[in-house]
């Protein structure tokens, strides 16, 4: 059987790459849609505590925080009975008792995980946070 060897007119034709969305001189996005710049910005100022991350509306933030509620009670090694949680400027703040460190950490990491928290403000206080310390405990 004779063997044919492929015939071209030229040469391959080039696949043709697409652009790489690159951060221009201004600080926008080229090469990416305005919509998709947007929401990449929000995405952004999002993990790095930014205005785009601020619930504007009460409603917002009544929903991050009911999130976060949800997300506490969930969890399987954290004990949430005790704990408050409050949303105001894109920051949670957890108030009230958690049995340990871990579990301070822990709601800690849960509220900082939810869309939304640009910062969270962790007041929660461990058993013995009320323990007297210094000399006047005979320490």
């Amino acid at each position: 059987m004779p063997h044919h060897s492929p015939r071209h007119a030229g040469p391959l034709p080039q696949e043709r790459k697409e652009e790489e969305p690159r951060l221009g001189l201004g600080g926008d996005l080229e090469g990416v849609s305005p919509r998709d710049a947007e929401q990449a910005r929000e995405v952004v100022l999002g993990r790095l505590g930014g205005e785009a991350s601020t619930p504007a509306d009460p409603e917002a933030a009544e929903r991050v925080a009911r999130e976060v509620r949800s997300r506490l009670a969930e969890d399987a090694w954290l004990d949430a009975s005790a704990i408050e949680v409050s949303v105001g400027g894109g920051e949670v703040r957890l108030e009230g008792r958690v049995a340990d460190r871990i579990q301070r950490r822990r709601a800690e990491e849960l509220a900082g995980s939810v869309p939304g928290v640009a910062q969270v403000r962790n007041a929660l206080r461990l058993p013995d946070d009320e323990a007297p310390r210094g000399p006047a405990a005979g320490c």
